[in-house]
């Protein structure tokens, strides 16, 4: 995925993406959507259909979620620095670790993973340095969110064209 989304760097597909899931979830929410997304539940939800199908949205996410899973079995008092590998399709994690004067180490394979990565789709590669999971927690608070909550709420906005009735009082003139 490699994507700098916050910082509106990454892909089209995956900012439009996650702009339409965005709009989808202000509308639950009665709130204002997402500029330049469709006025139309029908047409927001027609559309946020195509991109999680293209992106492969619902396995990608639960890669991550097992990622997360691995990345905490696998931690050691010992390790500063984690390797972290995903490939999407197999649904494969592997999380290596490295010690602090591994630095050199740890660099050069995350290149090499790196290269792998682009030789083939579905796959993923992260190195990061933390003197604790509680620290690496703390500073990526999103990274530990739990993705199923995310994918049900696609789901259910996937499955209807309907404006959800679960919404308060006022819809925004926008979306009615």
């Amino acid at each position: 995925m490699q994507q700098a989304l916050k910082s509106s760097l990454g892909e089209k597909e995956w900012l439009r993406f996650f702009a339409l899931m965005g709009t989808a979830i202000a509308v639950r929410e009665n709130s204002p959507p997402v500029p330049q997304t469709p006025g139309k539940y029908s047409e927001l939800v027609k559309e946020l259909r195509d991109h999680a199908r293209a992106l492969d949205i619902s396995n990608k996410l639960a890669a991550f979620g097992t990622a997360l899973e691995v990345f905490e079995q696998q931690q050691s008092k010992d390790n500063h620095y984690y390797l972290i590998e995903v490939d999407h399709l197999s649904r494969l994690v592997t999380v290596t670790g490295f010690k602090l004067g591994e630095s050199e180490l740890a660099t050069s394979k995350y290149l090499d993973a790196e290269k792998k990565v682009k030789q083939r789709s579905g796959a993923d590669a992260v190195l990061v340095s933390v003197d604790s999971m509680a620290a690496l927690q703390r500073a990526y608070p999103n990274y530990f969110l739990d993705t199923r909550v995310f994918v049900d709420l696609m789901t259910k906005t996937l499955k209807s064209t309907r404006v959800p009735r679960k919404r308060l009082s006022r819809v925004p003139p926008i979306l009615s």
